[in-house]
């Protein structure tokens, strides 16, 4: 098995700096390279993590003190702490192959790739797939702040149960092949890994999700100025495009809170854009529009009674969200003054014939939207502060 080459630099993982002791991963010969590469395969079997009873609740398994993870090597500390055991139905296995890669790194954190998945039941049709893979071993073993060790161990295993929970309740709520990515399961797989001279298996979590042929609204920017210190932005897009993306992204977003997942990392990155033919802005057809990355969601199970009740108004969850850099390139750059993108979410989700989609805003700024709406109402023949304009895309 190949090893990752030495590192003449890690021989000592407290170097004196100035005064401090700064930690740094120790040298670790028993790390494999990196095997999720195109052309890869491995066979999985379907695999459950703990209940909610069994996890109290969602809650996360007890972190590895830092004191232990300075006296190990990555590989040790991942060999000797496997994830938490759950339910693996070794009746139900696939073969999966690796295709293309989407994200992956030595020390990304969970790898995302794109696979053939050929169940192995003698009936079902092989499909595509995309699988991100939850292996410590390739998650970061530093932080990235600070001189000391990462609990890659508890990472991997609490990103996966909080993604699996997540896809678990947005397929009962109907999410799940609209404004999420359709889910195929939670899975395992077995690895070998030679450490200390012998041959150790070492379970993988994954999970098998909808390959999306789309872009995120970040990979949409490309470089629309002269000047290259300007950044890359998407506004070759209409602005009323773009606008009505964003409105349905939030939309979507606030109707998956209230069926109990808060995905927690509202961001460009996270916001996928998938061609289809539906209704059009600007001679433009509308995509479907898919959140992704619930590793960090806050997930609750909802009662009956809690999931017939209207979400919340988008208004109120993105207020003091500065989208001007969570999508950064997508909104219009007067978004830089936070106001204005306050101004938009009112006339947006406040209207008249929106507003009773959502829960009521409720204190302070529920003056302040009152105040606003009358303001527009007053002003209903000039050009109001948040609207805009349908330009041509071929116009300027």
């Amino acid at each position: 098995m190949e090893h990752v080459p030495r590192d003449a630099s890690q021989e000592n993982p407290e170097r004196h700096s100035g005064g401090f002791n700064h930690w740094h991963a120790p040298e670790d010969p028993d790390k494999p390279r990196l095997p999720y590469l195109p052309g890869y395969s491995v066979r999985i079997s379907r695999h459950a993590p703990p209940s909610e009873d069994e996890q109290s609740g969602f809650q996360e398994r007890p972190g590895l003190k830092e004191a232990y993870l300075k006296t190990v090597t990555h590989s040790e500390a991942v060999v000797a702490n496997p994830p938490v055991d759950g339910v693996e139905d070794s009746s139900s296995q696939a073969e999966l192959v690796i295709t293309s890669t989407i994200a992956i790194g030595s020390a990304r954190g969970a790898q995302i790739v794109t696979c053939t998945v050929t169940p192995l039941d003698g009936d079902s049709e092989p499909f595509e797939a995309t699988a991100k893979i939850y292996d410590p071993l390739y998650y970061n073993f530093e932080h990235s702040i600070g001189y000391y060790p990462r609990d890659c161990v508890g990472e991997a295993d609490n990103n996966y149960m909080v993604e699996t929970y997540a896809y678990e309740i947005l397929e009962q709520t109907g999410h799940t092949g609209s404004s999420a990515p359709k889910y195929y399961g939670s899975w395992t797989f077995t690895l070998p890994i030679v450490f200390k001279g012998l041959l150790t298996l070492r379970p993988v979590r994954l999970i098998l999700m909808e390959r999306l042929n789309g872009v995120t609204i970040r990979e949409s920017r490309i470089q629309n100025t002269y000047s290259r210190g300007a950044g890359k932005d998407a506004f070759h897009y209409p602005e009323e495009y773009r606008l009505e993306v964003l409105a349905q992204a939030m939309d979507a977003h606030v109707r998956q809170m209230k069926s109990g997942v808060d995905q927690g990392d509202f961001a460009g990155r996270n916001i996928i854009l998938v061609p289809i033919q539906s209704e059009k802005i600007c001679g433009l057809f509308l995509p479907r529009i898919v959140l992704i990355d619930y590793n960090h969601a806050n997930v609750r199970q909802l009662s009956s009674e809690q999931l017939d009740c209207l979400p919340p108004n988008p208004t109120e969850i993105f207020w003091g969200q500065y989208l001007w850099e969570d999508v950064a390139g997508w909104v219009p750059n007067t978004w830089k003054d936070v106001k204005v993108q306050q101004d938009w979410l009112i006339q947006r989700f406040c209207r008249h014939d929106t507003k009773d989609l959502y829960l009521p805003v409720i204190g302070h700024m529920s003056d302040t939207v009152s105040q606003k709406m009358a303001d527009a109402e007053r002003d209903s023949n000039q050009r109001s502060p948040w609207s805009y304009a349908c330009r041509s895309i071929d116009g300027p």
